[in-house]
């Protein structure tokens, strides 16, 4: 038996590199033992066991914890949905336009993070962005995240991306069309990702990237995981949530376990209603909380939380 790294995965099949080869890989039986509850057991990044059956074949028999990992909720079945793990970085992208910039996917998908390093990137960064934009994001980076701007058109801020990620294992997820195949692209050189036009009847980027896989090459690897419409915060403890919204922990509540709802004495209402917490950071903070109360799984014990 010996350790890889999950490459590629779709549907029960998987590439797996362990020992300078790569192996054609499936599932050990039916189900891998302590891992329930999820639609994907085994995702790219992933460390695994396997057992290796010809030269070119191998099965796995266990996964290995996982350092951090960018986990979603799948409407369709009902059950968290990981994207990707063990990360050095992971990029959340965005952009002013086509599709439209929108903060509050940024927060959810900072939701979706447990654990990890994350950096929020403006790329298009050619086109203009608008005032109130330009503030929101700007937002990120008064209260601590990592940001940058880039354009796969101009070559703007190409240089640091490939300082900053060579060496690392990098994690790419964005909505469709922002264009994180185009940064790739770029960096790696030549079409490793087909990129397509934005739809202009809806606005909304065409899925280009069918399912994650990670690239190699010339020291980079980069997992470029498929365009989303919409990211969910994964059904997990809601005070998990508290690490996407770092500006909260510097006031002080009545209550230690107060979740920011309408609990008394809640400093970081007061806060909110001072100005110094963005206002609007504080409400996609609610609808994230709400949507989790609302999204449980059908394992889950049902029931309101206690306020």
């Amino acid at each position: 038996m010996i350790k890889g790294v999950v490459l590629s995965s779709a549907n029960s099949g998987f590439e797996v590199e362990a020992e300078n080869k790569v192996y054609r890989c499936r599932i050990k039986g039916k189900h891998l033992n302590g891992i329930e509850g999820e639609v994907n057991p085994i995702v790219v990044g992933d460390y695994v066991d396997i057992l290796p059956h010809s030269q070119a074949e191998a099965l796995i028999v266990s996964r290995l914890p996982r350092e951090n990992c960018i986990r979603r909720w799948n409407t369709l079945r009902r059950m968290n949905q990981t994207l990707a793990a063990n990360t050095d970085l992971t990029v959340i992208v965005t952009c002013p336009a086509s599709p439209p910039f929108k903060a509050r996917f940024i927060d959810r998908a900072l939701a979706c993070m447990e654990g990890g390093r994350p950096l929020i990137l403006m790329n298009k960064a050619d086109l203009p962005l608008s005032p109130e934009d330009r503030r929101r994001f700007a937002v990120f980076g008064e209260i601590g995240f990592e940001t940058a701007a880039a354009s796969a058109v101009t070559g703007e801020g190409m240089s640091y991306l490939r300082e900053l990620f060579i060496g690392k294992t990098v994690a790419l997820v964005g909505q469709s069309g922002v264009g994180k195949s185009s940064i790739v692209n770029a960096l790696l050189g030549g079409e490793i990702r087909r990129t397509n036009e934005i739809s202009e009847k809806y606005n909304k980027g065409r899925h280009t990237t069918t399912g994650a896989s990670m690239l190699i090459k010339d020291g980079f690897r980069i997992i470029d995981t498929p365009g989303v419409k919409e990211i969910l915060a994964a059904h997990k403890d809601p005070r998990l949530l508290l690490g996407a919204f770092p500006e909260f922990v510097n006031y002080d509540c009545a209550y230690p376990d107060c979740l920011h709802e309408n609990e008394p004495g809640c400093g970081v209402r007061a806060a909110v209603e001072s100005g110094k917490i963005d206002a609007d950071r504080y409400e996609s903070y609610l609808k994230i909380l709400e949507s989790m109360d609302s999204r449980q799984p059908d394992w889950a014990v049902k029931g309101k939380r206690r306020k």
